[in-house]
């Protein structure tokens, strides 16, 4: 049977069989309406803890020398920035007071800290650019106590050290703290506190090893080591938990539809059975009769997903709970698939029955 004869034979028998036809799209409608209100929002919202869990927070791997024993020197910098899986690493030295050198010495003071490193990969730029030596870029949040319109002027320290102001940045998530200090460039020694950010939370470990074999054997009461191993670990694991009862609940769905579409479809062909075997009787294949019930099934498959998928993603998208249109394509797709795949036995057992006993059947 040609193709263009098998889908306007099709489309005629769907027609001719409402009854059928309609059972076939509310099945998958409601198959697939099912499968977005539930393991959609269950994907958005592993989406979205993935991202909590493997954000920068669960990327960190933080150094603090605190007896300031020059325990992270440049080359330890230097090191780390060099090391497979590290998207970054920012070294700060000890902080000064500064205040805004227009004001005079008696107006507020505020904490500035040199760096070194890469500091683009934990604040935002809003202004200006990054800072040189003998410069600094301070945090918009601390731009109205600084009494400054936009970035521009200096600080100056106590003893009459001087950084010119020549940009503004917002601090990157994890990063909060940074609203505290301006952040200068240059400086020269060890440095007091060295941040890593690895590429992916599951790289966290073995930066943490690299750096403590970098520093070798130390004083812990002089070194304190915060590492997110823990947490990106606890965050694997997690959303992998979530993954797994997602995909069981999608299966399952799309199984309890497909036993649906299976009897629906054998019920068709046993009621039917006179003109199938009347088709089989005038010289119809085995193969044309099951790719004709399956064209048949195709048309109020298509219709009931689409319908399904349409009023389930307007409705999520309503209640603040949107789904990604990709998953929703996906799973109407799947959802026709599987409920193609679910005709073929009944099919089959329509076009392997003796023609002649099934037109002798009163």
């Amino acid at each position: 049977m040609k193709f263009a004869v098998l889908l306007r034979e099709g489309a005629k028998n769907a027609l001719g069989a409402l009854v059928t036809t309609i059972l076939v799209a509310l099945v998958l409608g409601v198959m697939c309406a099912a499968s977005l209100v539930t393991v959609g929002r269950q994907a958005a919202t592993e989406a979205e803890l993935h991202r909590q869990l493997t954000g920068p927070q669960a990327r960190q791997l933080t150094l603090i020398d605190q007896k300031n024993a020059g325990l992270l020197p440049e080359a330890f910098l230097e090191t780390l920035h060099g090391t497979s899986g590290v998207a970054g690493v920012v070294g700060y030295r000890s902080t000064v007071d500064v205040v805004n050198g227009s004001l005079g010495p008696a107006s507020q003071l505020f904490a500035l800290v040199e760096t070194g490193g890469d500091i683009s990969k934990i604040i935002t730029l809003t202004a200006g650019r990054y800072p040189g030596p003998g410069e600094a870029i301070v945090p918009e949040a601390m731009l109205p106590q600084l009494r400054l319109a936009f970035p521009s002027g200096y600080v100056e320290s106590r003893g009459g050290r001087q950084w010119a102001v020549v940009g503004s940045f917002t601090p990157s998530g994890g990063f909060e703290d940074l609203d505290n200090y301006l952040l200068a460039g240059g400086g020269s020694g060890a440095y007091v506190r060295v941040t890593a950010l690895a590429n992916d939370a599951e790289n966290i470990a073995a930066v943490t090893d690299v750096a403590l074999a970098a520093i070798g054997d130390f004083d812990p009461a002089k070194l304190i080591i915060r590492s997110s191993v823990s947490q990106a670990k606890q965050g694997v694991a997690v959303t992998g938990q979530v993954a797994g009862m997602g995909r069981a609940l999608l299966i399952l769905i799309l199984g309890v539809g497909a036993l649906f579409i299976a009897a629906v479809v054998l019920a068709d062909v046993l009621i039917r059975r006179r003109d199938l075997g009347r088709r089989r009787t005038l010289g119809i294949t085995r193969g044309g009769l099951v790719a004709l019930v399956i064209a048949r099934i195709a048309y109020p498959a298509v219709g009931g997903t689409a319908l399904g998928i349409a009023a389930a993603w307007g409705y999520c998208r309503l209640s603040g709970n949107p789904v990604a249109l990709d998953f929703s394509v996906a799973v109407g797709v799947l959802a026709v698939l599987v409920a193609l795949l679910a005709c073929i036995p009944p099919a089959i057992f329509a076009a392997y029955r003796d023609p002649v006993e099934v037109m002798r059947t009163p």
